[in-house]
């Protein structure tokens, strides 16, 4: 998925909307602390990047 995304992105500039992107991770902000909602279609990335490492 990310090979594709920089081959879409590496040759010109491309207009990013970051709501969109937190919607798709599956981050919402409510009442002062951040939900992570597991459903979300990008929900996997935002797992591997938040993961712990031991």
């Amino acid at each position: 998925m990310l090979t594709e995304l920089y081959g879409q992105m590496r040759d010109k500039p491309v207009v990013t909307n970051p709501d969109q992107l937190w919607t798709r991770l599956g981050v919402e902000a409510s009442s002062g602390s951040v939900v992570f909602h597991a459903d979300a279609p990008l929900a996997a990335i935002r797992q591997a990047i938040t993961k712990a490492v031991a």
